[in-house]
């Protein structure tokens, strides 16, 4: 913005401190010099006020080339920034556009209010490829300053074009977050329709929407009346335990926190029992449950002669260095080459 209005600022200031040349030079009051100095800096072609001197002509020959001169000035460097702004949004554009056509297994967020910010923000926590939709210009430059590497795009979120575009039928889930159920309704359908395997969670405003958009092909639904009915009550009965969870799952501190592990493809562990990993030993992670690829269920506090199968997943408990070593453990198939973590090396 400083360089667009830094030329105009320099003419203002000739329009404003030229006519004291009049006044100092021939005598005149600033109200008939101001008008000379106008006529002349402009170059509008009226003739003299009042018959000039020697030194008031050369003062105006003087005047009139710098006139020309700012003004030109201030035209062609205003147009070279426009130009210039333009280049550079066209340019970053194509760089977001350009990673979004990269991504695989992604989350695309659609909706950025305030749910949405906080979505972004864990998503950014976490480290997960996203790609945010938004309709508002204004939200998305708030949201770039916050996140500068974020992947966004203006538009509506349930047309078909603005979704391909995001990368919908290379994502892993969709997120529907828009301003009312219907048009989360309809978005689901549409992304559901342009991937049969995408994982859609929804937010419902309503209570009575929340079938309607399972039945729409949602596969989880949220809703926020009842979830800060439940935290609110949860807070009032049980107010150690709803502290010890906003540890875990906020990570205010990133003290603890619970993280789910797939079983890979392909994995040494694969037929294995859990008690075989040994997970507590080598990382003092905790194993919490266990989703089973053929349950429907979590299983708490899984058994050590679980056997496991490619597609399980283990819920952990943990520091970030603990989960990280747990994560290369079930990768690799061996325990971690820098050994197992202590709580005093955690701090």
């Amino acid at each position: 913005m400083w360089r667009i209005l830094r030329p105009f600022l320099l003419v203002l200031f000739l329009i404003l401190v030229a006519p004291w040349g009049y006044v100092l030079l021939e005598g005149w009051r600033f109200p008939e010099a101001f008008y000379m100095s106008l006529i002349t800096i402009t170059t509008v072609g009226f003739g003299e006020v009042r018959p000039l001197s020697e030194a008031g002509r050369l003062f105006t020959s003087g005047l009139i080339l710098f006139g020309i001169g700012t003004f030109t000035y201030a035209i062609t460097h205003t147009t070279s920034s426009i130009i210039e702004g333009r280049i550079n949004e066209s340019w970053k554009r194509k760089k977001i556009m350009d990673a979004i056509r990269q991504l695989v297994d992604h989350y695309i967020i659609c909706g950025a209010g305030a749910t949405g910010k906080w979505v972004i923000r864990e998503f950014y926590k976490a480290s997960k490829p996203c790609v945010v939709i938004e309709r508002s210009h204004k939200r998305i430059e708030e949201l770039c300053h916050e996140f500068p590497e974020l992947l966004w795009i203006e538009g509506d979120a349930t047309e078909e074009e603005v979704l391909l575009r995001a990368g919908v039928k290379q994502a892993k889930g969709l997120l529907a977050l828009l301003s009312s159920d219907a048009d989360n309704l309809f978005l689901i359908v549409t992304s559901k329709g342009l991937n049969r395997n995408l994982h859609v969670i929804c937010r419902a405003k309503d209570e009575k929407s929340v079938d309607k958009l399972l039945h729409g092909g949602a596969d989880r639904v949220v809703s926020p009346a009842v979830t800060e009915g439940v935290r609110i009550a949860s807070l009032a009965l049980r107010p150690h335990v709803m502290d010890f969870l906003d540890v875990v799952v906020y990570r205010g501190e990133d003290l603890l926190r619970l993280e789910e592990i797939p079983i890979p493809a392909g994995s040494s562990w694969v037929g294995q029992f859990l008690g075989d990993l040994d997970i507590s030993h080598r990382t003092e992670a905790i194993v919490l449950g266990m989703k089973m690829k053929e349950r429907e269920a979590v299983v708490f506090n899984p058994s050590r002669m679980t056997l496991l199968e490619e597609g399980d997943v283990l819920i952990l408990l943990g520091t970030e260095v603990q989960l990280q070593q747990a994560k290369r453990l079930i990768r690799e198939g061996a325990e971690p080459a820098d050994g197992p973590v202590t709580l005093s090396e955690t701090g």
